[in-house]
């Protein structure tokens, strides 16, 4: 009975993280929360050598409570991207304009909140 219950609540969780990320629209504002580990898992972003080549802050702490709003919205296969840019123009890391983010697994880890 217990895995039963177990069962449906996971079922459940999935179902709402899939709601959530095809609510997602273009011109949505979402706000970068903390890394579930030590680094991001579902944005995609450039690797620090990358950054500091190019004179950028590699900071990657940073980006927590950054408000981004989402300019594109692609379905691939069974997955949602999404590329967003900062909410006030400046770039990621001084360098970069947009970054991509795997909509359904960011919203899921709260690597991205709606």
């Amino acid at each position: 009975m217990r895995a039963l219950f177990t069962l449906l609540c996971m079922s459940f969780a999935l179902v709402l993280s899939a709601q959530e990320a095809s609510q997602v629209t273009v011109g949505d504002e979402l706000t970068i929360g903390k890394a579930s580990n030590a680094d991001y898992q579902f944005l995609k972003l450039p690797k620090r050598n990358f950054v500091i080549k190019r004179n950028g802050v590699a900071n990657f702490d940073a980006l927590a409570g950054t408000k981004v709003k989402v300019t594109q919205k692609i379905q691939m296969e069974n997955t949602v991207w999404a590329t967003v840019e900062r909410v006030n123009g400046r770039r990621f890391f001084g360098i970069q304009p947009s970054i991509t983010v795997r909509l359904e697994d960011a919203l899921r880890s709260n690597e991205v909140l709606f």
